[in-house]
Order: C-alpha cells, then sequence, then structure tokens
C-alpha cells in the first residue's frame, strides 16, 4: 500500500469513528412527528387524561394526566398504540399515539383549538371505522358521551375549529349535535348537495336500471357502499370517484339498489342518484327519478309511443307521440305502467307507459 492509499484510509477511519461517537452520544429523540423512537420520553398531551390500557383498545388500567410523561417501550403497532412506562408510577401498559408529543407540554396549560381550512360549515361527512367511537359532549377523549357512532353514519360539519383531534358535528340519523373525532371522517359532499327531495308533495320513484348493467361512481368525493338499502345502514365501502359496479337486483328501495363491485366482487347497496351508467350501443339510459305533478318530461322511444285515452293497451290510442315530444305530468300515480301526461303543444289528456319518457331531452 503506497503512502498516499495509507493516508487515505487513515482519514476514512478517522471519519466513520467520529459518526459512530457522534450516534453514541446523540440522545434519544423522536424519529418523526408521529413515531417515536423506543427508549424516548414524551408527554402526554390531551385536555385531561390519557387511558391506560392492557393491551391496544383493551381494559383501562389507568389514566395519565395531561402534561405527565411516559417512556417508549415498543415501537407503534398498526393500532396506533405505543407500549409505555409511566414514569411517575412505572406502571406499564399501552397508549394511543395521537395524543403524546415530543414537546413539553404544561399541566396547568389547555389543549390548543387550531382551524383545519379543508373544513367548510354544512360540508357532509361520514364515520368510517371498525373502532367504537362516540358522539362527545365536549371536545375531548374523557369528556361524556351521548351515543356511540354507527359506521358510515353522516354528519354535518357545525364548526371548522379542531379541539383536541375533535370537530362539532350535527348527527344528520337523529339530529343530535356533539363532537367527533375528525380523523375517522371521510368526506362524501359539499353542502350545497341535496340528500333527498325537496318537492313539495310524496313523489313516484321511477327505477330503469336492470339486472347486469355497469356504472360508475358519479361523485367528487367517496360514494358509500351500505350493508341495507338506507343512509343510516353499516357502510361496508368507500368507493373512490369511477370506481365500477354492477347491477345485480332491479329492485329499488327509495334511491338504493343492490350492486357487486368489478373485480372484487363484493355486494352491498348503493345511491342509484350518485351512479353514472356505462352505456351500450342501442341501450337506453338507465335513470332513477322522482315523477311530480306538473314536471316536464320527453318521450325516448326507438318507434312512436302511443297516447292514450286510458291506462290500459286496449284500442283507445288518441295519437303517437315521436321521439323529443315534451309531454307534462298531470298525475304521477302509476297504472299498470302508464302515467297521465298532458302534452305541452295543446295541452291534451291522456296516458302513456313511464319506461318510454326520459327526463332528459334526447
Amino acid at each position: 500500500m503506497s503512502k498516499t492509499e495509507r493516508n487515505m484510509f487513515t482519514r476514512g477511519l478517522m471519519i466513520i469513528i467520529a459518526m459512530v461517537i457522534m450516534a453514541v452520544s446523540m440522545p434519544i429523540t423522536a424519529l418523526a412527528s408521529d413515531s417515536f423512537q423506543v427508549g424516548a420520553t414524551v408527554y402526554v398531551n390531551v385536555n385531561d387524561y390519557l387511558r391506560l390500557r392492557e393491551v391496544p383498545q383493551g381494559t383501562i388500567i389507568g389514566q395519565i394526566a395531561r402534561g405527565e410523561t411516559v417512556t417508549i417501550l415498543a415501537k407503534k403497532d398498526r393500532d396506533g398504540y405505543y407500549k409505555v412506562r409511566v414514569n411517575r408510577t412505572n406502571e406499564v401498559g399501552f397508549c394511543y399515539g395521537e395524543y403524546l408529543t415530543q414537546e413539553k407540554i404544561s399541566k396547568n396549560s389547555s389543549a390548543k383549538s387550531t382551524k383545519n381550512d379543508q373544513l367548510k360549515v354544512g360540508d357532509i361527512y361520514s364515520i368510517h371505522t371498525a373502532v367504537t367511537l362516540r358522539l362527545k359532549k365536549e371536545p375531548s377523549i374523557s369528556a361524556n358521551y351521548y351515543r356511540f357512532f354507527s359506521d358510515g353514519e353522516e354528519l354535518k360539519i357545525l364548526d371548522t375549529k379542531v379541539q383536541e383531534g375533535y370537530v362539532k358535528v350535527l348527527a344528520l340519523k337523529d339530529g343530535q349535535e356533539g363532537y367527533a373525532y375528525f380523523k375517522y371522517m371521510t368526506k362524501i359532499r359539499d353542502a350545497e348537495t341535496p340528500t333527498q327531495s325537496q318537492n313539495p308533495e310524496p313523489a313516484t320513484v321511477v327505477n330503469t336500471w336492470y339486472i347486469g348493467q355497469r356504472a360508475t361512481a358519479n361523485v367528487e368525493y367517496k360514494l358509500i357502499l351500505r350493508e341495507l338499502p338506507s343512509a343510516e345502514a353499516r357502510a361496508l365501502d368507500y368507493l373512490d370517484p369511477g370506481t365500477e359496479v354492477k347491477i345485480v337486483s332491479n329492485e329499488l328501495e327509495g334511491y338504493y339498489i343492490k350492486v357487486e363491485l368489478v373485480g372484487s366482487g363484493r355486494e352491498g347497496y348503493c345511491d342509484t342518484r350518485y351512479l353514472e351508467p356505462v352505456m351500450g350501443e342501442g341501450q337506453i339510459v338507465p335513470q332513477t327519478f322522482e315523477v311530480v305533478r306538473g314536471m316536464i318530461m320527453y318521450v325516448n322511444n326507438e318507434g312512436r309511443l302511443n297516447f292514450r285515452k286510458d291506462p290500459s293497451f286496449s284500442d283507445n290510442v288518441i295519437c303517437q307521440l315521436h321521439v323529443g315530444t315534451q309531454v307534462r305530468i298531470v298525475n304521477p300515480e302509476i297504472t299498470e305502467g302508464f302515467v297521465q301526461v298532458s302534452t305541452t303543444s295543446d295541452g291534451e289528456i291522456g296516458y302513456v307507459q313511464l319506461k318510454y319518457l326520459t327526463i332528459n331531452k334526447p
């Protein structure tokens, strides 16, 4: 080995030794804001007390006050829990990492409130977690609660301020106001999107979807796949915009229809108002809509549509209506598939088969 090579080797070895010494002498700190190193001492950051559990999500064995310190004994598990030792009592258990911080917390100070710029008053969110969550009376993990949430339950945002991870909401299920933990909420629609019909009188909901028809989720955020045909039913999945489903039953309950996720085969119910049909050549566009008195509709038949005196197929044809002819609903009640309409051109009243009418001009 030449003198130059020996000098380079010695210099490199000294650099390596220096790096090792620095690493050993460094204090144990958190690796990142959401992950703490084993052996690190961290502070409890809640309004009142943080629960110490026997196992993650298990039996409560103690409480740790705001500002107290704990020592991390094991890496965070997939549910967000750390195994810790409470430094004041030497108790060992598990606590939720969301409420631990490296920054020193004063025991007498209160937790800060922050404003979430993503939140908008009136927006609709859904609870999505297998963990049992409560509708709290106050924005605190230790606060009393009104009741448990059901998975998939819909909530309206009442305030954009987030306190200890909680946000003020209105539960659409029963009108109860309270606080929900924002981490487990998914936005499903904006405030201005209607959730139900605003018609002043009862309407007839018409369904022309057929078994095997494919459709995609036509939403801006998420479309909920539910266990039962109800807005209060448990959420099975949250479908991204464009997710493809297949209709497996043409029986409509409210606006809900049974579908199957293309690819996985998982079945559930979706709101047809948020489904966009995937059309093949020559197919009639499937629809779900409310028929109310006075609404305008259009003839959507390949040939001509018989305009009849009575709601039957007997020989009582007044005339035949061309595709695109505009009619007005006189009576939304359906009799043997017929609905009473008037032609907007001359006001004549008669009956046509509702399945050949559409709300969009062809």
